[in-house]
Order: structure tokens, then sequence, then C-alpha cells
């Protein structure tokens, strides 16, 4: 059975170009095209598509944007990211969002397909330049994690052992009775 998808790009060339491409595939049907993210949220409510294939920035209300809206109102609808931008912070607020995948438009077509498919599968997909800054979020999550735990350790430590009383403290028993 075939997957509905829409299309969301703010260029039209590129949308056609999308849309024959995932078209030429057996599973994958185009039901759709918007060009921002107001208009996204309209097709989804009207047609309920399985996938949409969601660009980031786009003029008006974005992709991110645009993902939370559609995740909170469909959260059957799964959302590729499909975008220029590899930097950390729109990877982070696209996934943050909701969407389940982050392809780079410079991905050769093939990567495109690949990660729709693993969509559709119910599986998450990033580009491999994505994965790279994802695992490093990881990395720096878990060090900061780790000096958290160091810093609770220390003062756990203080709660459940005496301090070292120095051989220079005054003994002041008469104070303490």
């Amino acid at each position: 059975m075939k997957k509905s998808i829409l299309l969301v790009d703010d260029h039209p060339v590129f949308r056609k170009g999308l849309a024959s491409l995932l078209d030429d595939e057996e599973d994958m049907l185009v039901i759709g095209e918007a060009s921002d993210g107001k208009s996204a949220v309209g097709l989804v409510e009207d047609l309920s598509p399985d996938i949409v294939v969601m660009d980031v920035t786009m003029p008006g209300v974005n992709g991110i944007e645009a993902t939370r809206q559609i995740i909170a109102e469909h959260p059957q609808t799964q959302i590729v990211a499909l975008s220029i931008h590899s930097e950390k912070q729109f990877v982070q607020d696209m996934l943050k969002a909701g969407a389940s995948g982050y392809i780079l438009k410079e991905s050769v077509p093939e990567e495109l397909v690949k990660g729709v498919r693993s969509v559709m599968q119910g599986e998450g997909y990033l580009s491999p330049a994505i994965t790279g800054i994802v695992v490093s979020q990881f990395r720096e999550s878990l060090s900061s994690d780790l000096l958290l735990h160091e810093a609770e350790s220390e003062i756990l430590t203080t709660k459940l052992y005496p301090p070292h009383i120095p051989e220079t403290h005054v003994h002041r028993q008469r104070l303490i009775d």
C-alpha cells in the first residue's frame, strides 16, 4: 500500500523535482504541495498525509513551527525535515518539534528516498552529516551530566561524613555543651 506524502518547500521547481522523484517509487504517492508552513498545516488537516517532507526555513510560518503544530494536532503524521541547514540549532529545533528525520538538501536523491522509507517503517533517519552533530550533542550532555553528578556527590559526601578537623582546631567543649 502506498504511503501518502505532502511536500512543503518555498521553491516550486524544487517541489516539482521532489514530487517526480518520490512518485517514481512504488510505495509512495505525493498527494499535495505547500509553499509555507501555514499552508502545510491546513493541507495536513484536509489531506491527512502519512508523511510530510518539510523545509525548515520558509517565509511566514517556518518548518519548525509548522512541525510543532502538525504533531500537536496530528501525532500520527510523520515529519521528515529536508534542509540546507546542518547547524546544530536547526537540527535540534526540528527534532524537538517532533520531526522523525532530518535530511540535507545536498544529499543524493537516493538518500531522500531511503530516509522517507525509513520513516514510513516507523524508524528515524538522519543524514550522515547530521548524525555527527547529534552524537556530539549527546556526548556534551553526557559530560555535563557527569559534572552534575560529581557536584551532587561532593554535597552528599559532606552530609554523610563529618568534616576533617584540622590540627589547629581549638576545642571549646563548654560552647558545645
